[in-house]
């Protein structure tokens, strides 16, 4: 049965209010409870379901659509540094007039001459980088080890919380209007 617009409102304004506090350090239900009058603690686990879903959801498909787009744009320019490569090793043709004077008499002869070329490698290192970062994007190398220190993870934590953060307060003003 479809809910009314202000039953939806309410709940959507409450699950907004329990992301708020859950983003601000209140981890437990209980905690968040207390915080909110008259909502038990069962309602604020199924809230923190619903909002961890849509979480989820958006960064799925945020995520799966920049990496759409990044592979478009790699391909147009891996594209366009083929075209390039392919036109540097076409023949270059120079044209030539001389000028000839004798006694009274001048003529002009024109000479056309062409010259081989092998190809700018400039072209083939765009290429290189193309198929070097799709790689990358897509996951098909091998993971590099690295070596992380505990005042990293912090810093990472830490970004990543305020990125959650920021993504419930736009969840918020977009479920709002």
């Amino acid at each position: 049965m479809p809910r009314g617009s202000a039953v939806q409102l309410a709940l959507d304004s409450r699950r907004a209010k329990v992301a708020e506090l859950y983003l601000r350090g209140y981890r437990s239900q209980r905690a968040i409870a207390e915080r909110m009058e008259g909502v038990s603690r069962a309602t604020i686990g199924r809230d923190l379901q619903v909002i961890r879903k849509w979480w989820k959801e958006d960064a799925v498909g945020d995520f799966d659509a920049a990496v759409a787009e990044e592979l478009a744009r790699i391909d147009r320019i891996e594209r366009e540094a083929w075209d390039a490569w392919e036109r540097s090793k076409a023949p270059s043709e120079k044209q030539r007039t001389a000028k000839t004077t004798r006694d009274d008499s001048s003529s002009s002869i024109a000479q056309i001459e062409k010259e081989n070329r092998c190809g700018d490698p400039r072209y083939l290192d765009v290429v290189w980088k193309c198929v070097d970062k799709r790689s990358k994007l897509l996951g098909l190398e091998a993971p590099t080890k690295l070596n992380i220190d505990s005042e990293t993870i912090d810093k990472a934590i830490e970004a990543l919380e305020e990125n959650a953060r920021q993504q419930a307060r736009l969840e918020l003003q977009t479920k709002g209007t």
